[in-house]
């Protein structure tokens, strides 16, 4: 059993984690300024095969002791119950690598994609469009167990993210300008988990069954350090650094450290944060996690679940942004109520003022509306002397004009010759298009033939009635 608290506080985050034979819960509280600080460590040995209700209980026990409040929990998915690949995607859209993290998944455990969970972050992208990224993929199971075990809590908030997320944290609250390649392993009672960072992201990672404990550990682990980073020069290409960076059990990383240094290939470096040290687990991931908060792509909430948290989310800020609008509007009514009397005062001296104005100002109003009403007859209606110079000149040379017909504000009535029907039409199509009848119907009433000493000529007319 460890156990370590500084100060008991409701703004509080909960990162907890549940292994093979571990279950450990970190607090960490988040200060007024955003700064979030570590408070207090749990972990109690698990016996494997025990029921979720079994789990929910202990998980329950420790909390409480953490005076735990609904807060958001992080769940710390250990790196063993899940498949991490470094790949390269046609794509930069987020979407869109969503979609393909979804159909690649399958490729890395024999599952179909529907019982599969995924999560995904881009690590760098090129100028061919394509984008490398880490996939991370579990399966439904392990996630929806989780879910069932800490629901009981209910929880304001739930992520569930993989523990090599939180040794990235981790690395850069303690080193805060590396941008280089590192190689972290985190060494636990009985895993240890690897990760390769590069440029603040994580690139590889992987986690084996090491027991400090056991006679010639040190050769074990340095064996697979060299699988790793064999392996991670195999799957992104990076050639990965001699030197280690150590954290986890205490004892466990001294002892480590002293070994490998004595090899002249190897050197070790400690990584301490602040005061904390751990005794018999490993906290660094789950610490990390806590530290600082990691992107939705990374959540391995299925999507169903996400969709709905984000629902939730989208409508818990509506909520707010409606109480901040109605508290101003009640400041500004008790404000506007306080000063009512200030204000009935003021505004009878604008109604003498307005009195007074009004009836300098009604013979310059008449006048307006004379002009108004000039101004609009003037818009409205088409005059006869407008039509006529219209019609005048959009009429074909070929055409004359027998009569003119017009009737103020109603319609206008042509009638006339012309040697061709298709001169007819052109006419009413100009007229169509001239501004002075944008307002008027023009059609054709009739064109008929009729027979005279030069020949065959069209008798027309057409009216153009106001619409």
């Amino acid at each position: 059993m460890l156990k370590k608290i500084l100060k008991p506080q409701n703004n509080a985050l909960f990162i907890c984690q549940i292994s093979e034979d571990t279950l450990k819960i970190a607090k960490c509280l988040i200060g007024t300024n955003g700064r979030r600080e570590v408070s207090a460590l749990e972990a109690q040995a698990i016996t494997q095969g025990l029921s979720e209700k079994e789990l929910t209980a202990a998980a329950g026990q420790l909390l409480k002791k953490l005076n735990y409040e609904r807060n958001p929990l992080i769940i710390s998915l250990p790196r063993n119950q899940a498949t991490s690949r470094y790949i390269k995607v046609p794509t930069q859209s987020p979407q869109e690598i969503e979609n393909i993290a979804t159909l690649q998944a399958p490729r890395y455990l024999p599952y179909p994609s529907e019982e599969l969970v995924s999560g995904y972050q881009i690590v760098s992208t090129e100028k061919n469009g394509y984008s490398n990224i880490n996939l991370i993929i579990t399966h439904k199971n392990t996630v929806e167990r989780l879910i069932r075990i800490f629901k009981e809590f209910k929880p304001s908030r739930i992520d569930i993210v993989l523990s090599s997320y939180g040794l990235v944290n981790f690395y850069h609250q303690i080193n805060r300008d590396d941008n280089g390649l590192v190689m972290i392993a985190d060494i636990d009672a009985k895993q240890t988990e690897v990760a390769v960072i590069l440029s603040r992201k994580l690139i590889f990672s992987r986690a084996f069954k090491f027991n400090p404990k056991d006679p010639g550990s040190e050769a074990l682990f340095m064996a697979e350090i060299n699988k790793t980073r064999e392996a991670c020069t195999r799957e992104t290409g990076e050639r990965i650094p001699a030197d280690i960076k150590l954290t986890g059990i205490k004892s466990a990383c001294e002892k480590l450290a002293h070994e490998l240094s004595a090899q002249e290939a190897t050197a070790a470096d400690l990584l301490k944060y602040g005061n904390l040290e751990f005794a018999e687990y490993s906290f660094a991931g789950m610490v990390g996690l806590g530290m600082k908060d990691t992107q939705a792509s990374l959540n391995l909430l299925p999507r169903q679940m996400k969709d709905s948290v984000e629902k939730t989310s989208k409508k818990r800020e509506s909520l707010r942004v409606a109480g901040y609008i109605t508290a101003t509007i009640l400041i500004l009514i008790l404000g506007a109520a306080k000063n009512m009397d200030n204000k009935h005062i003021y505004l009878e001296k604008l109604k003498r003022e307005i009195a007074k104005v009004s009836n300098e100002a009604r013979p310059l109003e008449a006048i307006e509306k004379r002009m108004r009403f000039v101004e609009q007859r003037s818009r409205k209606r088409t005059s006869g002397l407008d039509a006529l110079y219209e019609i005048n000149k959009n009429i074909p040379p070929q055409a004359t004009l027998v009569s003119f017909t017009y009737e103020e504000d109603k319609q206008v009535i042509l009638r006339g010759q012309s040697p061709e029907l298709n001169y007819v039409f052109e006419l009413v199509s100009r007229l169509e298009k001239s501004p002075v009848f944008r307002n008027f119907s023009v059609k054709v009433r009739y064109a008929s033939k009729k027979r005279v000493q030069s020949g065959e000529i069209i008798d027309f007319e057409i009216i153009c009635a106001k619409k």
